[in-house]
């Protein structure tokens, strides 16, 4: 029995850019989580508690623990003795500390602990079921716990503190589990007959890239997994000497490329699908709340949800996402020796000196301020629909604004010769994105649920915020001096 080799096989199965995220999320999760039993004087305080650990288990279990599955998979064409049973012996390790521990903790706070074990062992299968089952499939999973608020109501199902609930959630739980391996079985007999693009299942992806495959849209192994239907389709219209800046934003590929309107629409199928798919949920949800009766109002309710969810959700995400794809594709092109950097140096009507700088900036921030300008669209949207919620709303702007600063500096130190480096990256967005959902839920918490905690902690956020902007503007300027040092702004710089 080899237990430190277990529990350090997923470290060494992961790509590192995805181990770097998930200390950066266990380091946000488990303070929060200890932050909210300390400081929440309430009995429910522990379903806070656990819907913490929820985030954090459910990112570990579908996007870092599942990679010790390739190992098995090498194991086995390979023909390694025993290694496969190292790997089920780390995830049955993981798996017993995942649920056995948080259940431990929270018991003796109050909670009961049949409960709270449904609800953990839910985070393990669902999330290795996400891992293992065909992309297409995973997509769809991602709506399970709306889908499942929606329908609670109808099938009469309460809260957690329900046994009803916990009998629903422990079943369902046992069946993503035995799903689970069932399809990591099919995953190692298959071998290197696995199928491609959207038939394969999402461990796969954590093979051949990180994080930073996001961003390669464009790239040409993003073609080659994507179907023939949703293939990006560029735009080489206009990408000749007399517009060089979108001549750049050609060279420096992944989201940069320009895409025709048919191109630009595949892309957003998927979002839009999304969003139709939680109206669908939405609408199961008002006609839950009216124990299944339809009226007409229902509408409108399902109209509400479901632009509060998809407005809401861009207005939480939209802005740090935009940020990393565009710091994955500056990142790579400016790390190392590329051939698309000196070919841009020869463009015509490229201009010198000053001008070719500021050229050069606002090709590289033209992507994620235009996805952020969407993504303030989405605010003010969100604003003008629930005028009472104002309040949330300006704190929502402000965190707009500082994840534009931060993107903006991040992209101009790359640009001036002083990149931070990916993990260094990867902090400063994961803290942008922290402060972001604070700017949200600790308004929320403090005037509408009237938590006098909450209230007290919006001053040291806006001062938080404040003070992350004036350091981010201090980096920016330092990125901008470095660019006008630089002999040429298309010389690779080192990471």
């Amino acid at each position: 029995m080899n237990v430190l080799l277990w529990l350090r096989m997923p470290w060494f199965a992961t790509h590192r850019s995805a181990r770097w995220l998930a200390v950066l999320i266990v380091s946000i999760v488990l303070p929060a989580a200890i932050a909210i039993n300390l400081l929440l004087h309430h009995p429910d305080r522990w379903k806070g508690v656990l819907m913490v650990l929820v985030v954090g288990e459910a990112f570990l279990w579908a996007f870092f623990l599942p990679a010790t599955l390739l190992l098995a998979l090498d194991a086995r064409t390979l023909r390694i003795p025993s290694a496969q049973r190292h790997v089920v012996a780390s995830l049955l390790l993981y798996g017993a500390i995942s649920v056995i521990m948080p259940t431990l903790w929270l018991g003796t706070g109050g909670a009961p602990p049949l409960t709270v074990a449904a609800v953990l062992a839910l985070c393990v299968g669902g999330g290795l079921t996400f891992a293992t089952a065909p992309r297409y499939v995973a997509m769809l999973l991602g709506f399970g716990p709306a889908l499942f608020n929606a329908l609670r109501p109808a099938v009469h199902l309460g809260g957690l503190d329900d046994q009803r609930t916990t009998g629903f959630v422990l079943a369902v739980a046992l069946v993503l589990l035995a799903t689970a391996v069932w399809r990591a079985r099919r995953l190692l007999v298959n071998g290197d007959t696995q199928p491609r693009g959207w038939s394969s299942s999402m461990v796969l992806q954590m093979r051949v890239a990180g994080w930073s495959q996001l961003a390669g849209a464009g790239d040409s192994q993003a073609l080659r997994h994507a179907p023939d239907w949703l293939r990006a389709t560029p735009d080489m219209a206009g990408a000749g000497p007399d517009h060089p800046h979108r001549a750049m934003r050609m060279a420096l590929g992944g989201v940069y490329v320009p895409q025709t309107w048919r191109g630009v629409g595949l892309q957003l199928l998927g979002l839009g699908l999304g969003f139709a798919f939680m109206m669908v949920i939405s609408l199961l949800g008002a006609l839950g709340a009216r124990n299944g009766h339809f009226a007409r109002d229902v509408f409108v309710d399902m109209l509400h949800l479901g632009l509060r969810s998809g407005l809401g959700m861009l207005s939480l995400v939209g802005g740090t996402m935009s940020g990393f794809m565009a710091l994955a594709v500056l990142n790579r092109r400016w790390k190392g020796a590329s051939t698309e950097l000196s070919l841009l140096a020869l463009l015509p009507k490229l201009g010198d000196g000053l001008a070719l700088r500021r050229s050069v900036v606002r090709a590289c921030l033209s992507v994620p301020l235009f996805l952020q300008g969407l993504t303030l669209v989405a605010v003010l949207a969100c604003m003008a629909l629930w005028p009472q919620q104002a309040r949330i709303g300006g704190f929502a702007l402000l965190s707009l604004l500082g994840t534009t600063a931060i993107t903006t500096a991040l992209v101009v130190n790359i640009l001036g010769g002083h990149p931070l480096g990916t993990w260094r990256n990867a902090l400063m967005l994961g803290l942008g994105q922290v402060l972001t959902f604070a700017s949200v839920g600790l308004p929320w918490l403090a005037w509408n649920q009237h938590v006098g905690w909450a209230g007290a902690l919006l001053s040291p956020l806006l001062l938080g915020w404040l003070l992350l902007i004036a350091a981010m503007a201090w980096l920016a300027r330092r990125g901008w001096h470095g660019l006008r040092q630089l002999p040429h702004p298309f010389l690779a710089q080192p990471g």
